[in-house]
């Protein structure tokens, strides 16, 4: 009687495989992260002071990165490691806990350009909420 060669799959405890899966999750959220901000990943390497091959490597899943490794990944996308692990636990961008986080490594003249930019963009927009009534003239 001979018997089948075990595969991976057949010895791999089940914890090992879902610590696998969440690590593809992440490289995918990072991935994510990155392009949200038109990022290569050469650039993001540049900024985090890591090697292209590390964030090659993390965006696929394949290695677990070190606290350092996150903490300089952090920097490069200019969040916090809570809005980096707050997201990806939530399955999604918190676009305003970004925007926090990139100002909050912002100089004071840098958050005050920033404000009068958002305020000159925001002026003429109507909220998605507002009821416009048909029967009323315009303002002047």
């Amino acid at each position: 009687m001979s018997r089948r060669p075990r595969s991976r799959a057949d010895v791999t405890p089940v914890g090992v495989e879902i610590a696998n899966l969440e690590e593809q999750q992440f490289g995918v959220h990072v991935r994510l992260l990155r392009r949200a901000r038109g990022m290569t990943q050469d650039r993001l390497a540049e900024r985090c002071d890591l090697s292209a091959d590390t964030i090659r490597r993390l965006e696929h899943g394949a290695f677990s990165p070190s606290l350092d490794t996150l903490t300089k990944l952090c920097v490069g996308l200019q969040i916090t490691r809570s809005t980096l692990f707050e997201s990806f636990e939530l399955g999604e961008r918190d676009p305003i806990r970004e925007l926090v986080d990139m100002l909050g490594t912002r100089k004071p003249n840098e958050i005050a350009l920033a404000v009068r930019v958002v305020r000159t963009v925001l002026e003429g927009v109507v909220p998605d909420d507002a009821e416009i009534d048909d029967d009323q003239d315009p303002a002047p």
